[in-house]
């Protein structure tokens, strides 16, 4: 019978003198290649789209900055965008994808980065931004010699204690530092290219219906078994929207579509999955949401926040929470569809939830000046 604890302990062991001899060829290769303290590697954005707190702190380390900033990408149409901007972006899987990984100091994400990003940067800085999960639990990894020898993030950028418990169920952090998020900064700064990345035909449309009409936006999160417009009537939201002479923007998550037959609607503007929302808050007047932190970053324009958790204890069941949902909603929750009509109704003639909002925005964004990026330049770049 074999001893399964001595099989464990010699394939641990075994992967520890790979990664040190991994780790001794990059080093040798650094000779040949040194690494700049200029250069700052933008890589690993699950959906590959140029968003989030990524992108914010991308365009003010290029512009701001200086800095010699690369993004890596996937996507034919994001690399085109940025280059055709003035730019530095690389495909992955090319020459100079390579080279700017081994060339460069630092390498920021706000998921997780990929295995060769890793191993090609295993003496280099790594810088987790996160991209926002206060409700949700985060599934459980193992944090095996890998994870601690490769995966470990060297700074991680976030928002607050709670966060931090949160990250650490799935990475090794090491300094961890309360900025807040570069994306949040666009609420108090002019960012220069901030409108890269947003849906153009989106925000034409947008900002056309929110100078004469209310607007309502709808940003469910990502369900696995089933849609998250499976409760939602649509075609009575329409009726009730031409009453009311408002419109409703719907951006689906990846992963979940809307029913074809929306396309009809005429109250209902269907935002692309992909896609930079973040310029557009300021002209929605209430956003219903579920169990996103979206509606966290939505407390910084004040405006209304409407509920949806119609399926919170299948959810429970499925994900779980990391806190007390009720006390990091400051809006009216509804259940069924009907009530979520209701509550619209009464909400866009009354705000009752303003200091509610407020105190949630100093509780979550209690360490946040509105300054992000330069507190992580002072305190990550600072070489």
């Amino acid at each position: 019978m074999y001893n399964s604890n001595l099989i464990s302990d010699t394939k641990t062991y075994l992967l520890e003198i790979l990664i040190f001899i991994w780790r001794s060829f990059i080093t040798a290769l650094e000779i040949l290649i040194p690494r700049d303290k200029n250069t700052i590697v933008f890589a690993g954005h699950v959906r590959d789209e140029f968003a989030s707190n990524m992108k914010y702190l991308f365009l003010e380390t290029s512009n701001k900055y200086n800095k010699n900033a690369v993004w890596i990408t996937q996507s034919d149409e994001v690399n085109k965008l940025l280059r055709s901007n003035g730019y530095q972006s690389h495909k992955r899987w090319t020459l100079r994808y390579l080279y700017s990984l081994l060339r460069a100091e630092y390498i920021v994400t706000s998921v997780g980065l990929r295995r060769l990003d890793h191993l090609l940067m295993i003496n280099a800085s790594k810088v987790q931004l996160w991209h926002g999960n206060a409700f949700k639990r985060m599934p459980e990894m193992e944090m095996g010699v890998v994870q601690k020898s490769v995966g470990a993030y060297d700074y991680a950028c976030l928002n607050n204690a709670m966060e931090e418990k949160t990250v650490k169920n799935s990475y090794v952090l090491r300094d961890v530092y309360y900025t807040g998020y570069p994306r949040n900064d666009l609420f108090f700064n002019d960012i220069k290219d901030s409108d890269l990345g947003v849906p153009q035909e989106a925000k034409k449309v947008v900002c056309k219906i929110a100078d004469e009409k209310p607007v309502i936006g709808y940003f469910p999160t990502w369900r696995k078994n089933e849609s998250a417009f499976k409760p939602f009537d649509f075609e009575r939201m329409n009726e009730f929207l031409i009453k009311k002479d408002a419109y409703l923007i719907v951006k689906p998550h990846m992963g979940n579509e809307l029913p074809a037959e929306t396309s009809d609607l005429e109250r209902i503007y269907k935002l692309p999955s992909l896609g930079d929302i973040y310029p557009l808050f300021p002209e929605i007047d209430i956003m219903i949401t579920d169990y996103s932190s979206i509606c966290l970053d939505f407390l910084f324009t004040d405006n209304q926040l409407i509920f949806f958790p119609y399926d919170m204890d299948g959810f429970t069941d499925f994900r779980g929470f990391v806190t007390d949902y009720e006390s990091l909603t400051p809006g009216p929750k509804a259940y069924e569809f009907s009530e979520l009509i209701e509550l619209l109704d009464r909400e866009l003639s009354q705000d009752q939830y303003e200091s509610q909002r407020e105190n949630t925005r100093d509780l979550m964004f209690e360490h946040y000046n509105g300054n992000a990026i330069d507190d992580i330049h002072d305190l990550v770049f600072k070489n």
